[in-house]
């Protein structure tokens, strides 16, 4: 609570102690506050910190990786996929889901010119 209220006071010195001679720095320290576990606690923090938020970081980029990499991998792409979607919605509007054998050939030379097969 000291803490606190020393940061929202006028006078910063009310937690630590103020040091004039080599009295007071034998008996206090260097910074008249706390003790050199801090040091430690606070550079063990922030390392732990760094690996903490740089292996966030590789988890990001190598998850973002793997989704591109999968995506260039697969037999069909999405625009691809778009493109059979159009083409269906021109011979099923209704979306039943059935076409006619005749629109079925139709669709198929679409098809064919989409993924570009060789006859």
């Amino acid at each position: 609570m000291q803490v606190i209220d020393s940061t929202a006071s006028i006078q910063p010195n009310s937690v630590c102690f103020d040091i004039y001679n080599y009295e007071d720095f034998a008996k206090y320290g260097r910074m008249g506050c706390g003790s050199s576990v801090g040091y430690i606690f606070f550079l063990s923090f922030l390392i732990t910190y760094s690996f903490i938020l740089l292996s966030t970081l590789l988890a990001v980029i190598v998850d973002a990786y793997s989704e591109v990499r999968r995506e260039e991998e697969s037999m069909v792409n999405k625009f691809q996929l778009e493109e059979v979607q159009k083409e269906w919605e021109n011979y099923d509007p209704e979306a039943t889901g059935y076409i006619s054998y005749r629109d079925f050939w139709m669709f198929t030379a679409k098809l064919v010119k989409i993924y570009k097969v060789n006859k």
